[in-house]
């Protein structure tokens, strides 16, 4: 799949290009690895100084049956299927999940 996709286009540029052109790709993905870290420490900085301004932190998590949490620990597959399953009994995201505004 995307992987064996992926390390032919390595081997494909360190054969036509070189080293040089390894080089490159390297360069260009160590610069998107620290624009990714430069947005999410970012993104945290904005958060803490709304939660800093604030003073008032709310953990409003709606309680899931064991079942449903074991399906979110397992991964996003399990869990949208089981949703879009659910999303077709009529009731909503908010009554399904048990949270009470």
């Amino acid at each position: 799949g995307l992987t064996t996709a992926m390390i032919v286009f390595i081997v494909c540029v360190g054969y036509l290009k070189g080293l040089g052109g390894l080089e490159r790709l390297e360069s260009i993905s160590v610069t998107t690895q620290l624009c990714v870290i430069a947005s999410l420490v970012t993104g945290l900085a904005i958060y803490a100084g709304g939660f800093l301004t604030e003073r008032d932190i709310r953990l409003d998590f709606p309680q899931r049956d064991a079942f449903t949490q074991f399906q979110m620990l397992a991964g996003p597959s399990s869990w949208c299927r089981d949703s879009r399953r659910r999303a077709s009994s009529g009731t909503s995201t908010a009554e399904r999940s048990g949270w009470r505004a």
